[in-house]
């Protein structure tokens, strides 16, 4: 138990330190990956050890590179060839001094593909649509960053393909589960609307308040009107021919090299390709840390210790439920005890087994929490993919998240609580 509050107390330390920008996020998740283990017992080497957790951790996520890489490709081409700004200056003309109509339009629509789209890759296709236009009307890339993540998670938590892991663990159908994700994804959809109404009405997170002519874009030459379409090429090819998302990247790389530039064709595939590992570089050493990490809260070693902390104060009846997943719920950052990819999993399999709540009423907290995890854990990849597109540390987008979507865990949980007790 003892080595279980040393793993919090660590776990807590660091995350306070990356929070707070006193430590770069690539050196803590590393430190994390490598000390917790060490505190909970694991060898040095040989199975289930500190070396592994390096090794195998850091080609976890590599599934996710691909993704990186294509879908920076694709944003090279079409800020290289000039379409990225010729989708800013036809949107800052046509939306003029409505920011907030297209705030609230675009976190529908995002919410809306999520729950079907899934993935790093999705992600990147998504963005590389709605950020450039959000920023075109004035919107400042942090609030945009925001917009798109809380609107992603929002769609996310009624993504079919969240719930397997709840049915694998508790044995649950998918009914139960479908209908409290409707409820958890209309708290994410109303705050989250209401945030949008804040940054863009009350705070003004926008660089102007009427039609304004973009500084420089106004001289560009227009390239094709065809060339346009390219980020919305993959979205067809995914979601209606089930392709998958890379071969879908490739295809919208091809069509806006083709569409703009066919007479060097050559030439700017080979260059944007380039470009696209530079600008994806930060990112990558992130993904390599996350991956450590994931794999050092998975470890046996880890979860057998922190369990053994838990386990003492696991929560029973609808007070208890309330205050365990209501004030607990930012566990879920960094990986942590409520997180269902880091430590998460073998919470939940701890409190089914316990029977101090009922099942369902479990499920329902974890799907709750997963407003907060889903956007605004700086380990996400999503995350990290955003903020390195602005230029911006990956911390200052939960920074401005994580109240806001506390606020929608919380109405979740306290409706679970009438509704499962």
């Amino acid at each position: 138990m003892v080595q279980g509050i040393i793993i919090i107390a660590v776990f807590l330390f660091f995350a306070v330190l990356m929070y707070r920008q006193k430590i770069p996020s690539f050196l803590a998740l590393l430190l994390m990956a490598i000390i917790i283990p060490l505190v909970a017992g694991a060898p040095l080497s040989g199975d289930d050890s500190i070396l592994g957790i390096v090794n195998t951790g850091s080609y976890k996520l590599a599934s996710s590179i691909p993704a990186l890489l294509f879908g920076a490709w694709v944003g090279e081409i079409m800020n290289q060839s000039g379409i990225t700004k010729d989708i800013i200056r036809r949107a800052s003309e046509l939306a003029g001094d409505k920011p907030l109509v297209v705030g609230i339009v675009m976190y529908v629509v995002v919410a809306l593909l999520f729950t079907t789209l899934t993935g790093l890759g999705a992600h990147i296709m998504v963005a590389m649509l709605v950020l450039p236009i959000l920023t075109a009307v004035g919107i400042k890339p942090i609030a945009a960053s925001c917009l798109l993540i809380m609107a992603r998670a929002t769609g996310l938590v009624f993504n079919m393909s969240q719930w397997t892991i709840y049915m694998s663990a508790t044995g649950l159908e998918v009914d139960p589960i479908k209908n409290f994700a409707i409820i958890v994804c209309c708290c994410g959809m109303v705050v989250g609307l209401l945030f949008v109404v804040y940054q863009l009405k009350i705070k003004k997170a926008t660089a102007w308040a009427a039609p304004v002519k973009t500084v420089g874009l106004e001289e560009e030459k227009k390239v094709p009107l065809i060339s346009l379409l390219t980020p919305l090429i993959p979205f067809p090819l995914v979601i209606g021919l089930k392709w998958a998302i890379i071969p879908a990247l490739v295809v919208a790389a091809f069509y806006g090299a083709i569409t703009t530039s066919w007479r060097n064709l050559f030439p700017m595939l080979s260059k944007t390709i380039h470009e696209a590992f530079k600008v994806s570089a930060p990112a990558l050493v992130l993904y390599l840390m996350i991956g450590m990490i994931l794999s050092a809260m998975q470890n046996p070693h880890v979860s057998e210790k922190l369990l053994a902390f838990i386990g003492p104060i696991l929560p029973s009846g609808r007070i208890g439920f309330i205050v365990f997943f209501m004030l607990l719920a930012p566990m879920c950052l960094y990986r942590g005890p409520l997180n269902l990819w880091g430590m998460g999993a073998g919470v939940l399999g701890l409190l089914v087994s316990a029977g101090s709540m009922p099942t369902m009423a479990i499920v329902a907290g974890f799907l709750a929490v997963q407003l907060i995890q889903l956007s605004s854990d700086p380990t996400n990849t999503h995350n990290v993919w955003t903020a390195d597109y602005f230029g911006m540390e990956v911390n200052s987008l939960t920074k401005v998240m994580l109240p806001t979507m506390w606020i929608a865990c919380a109405a979740a949980v306290i409706i679970g609580s009438f509704i499962y007790y």
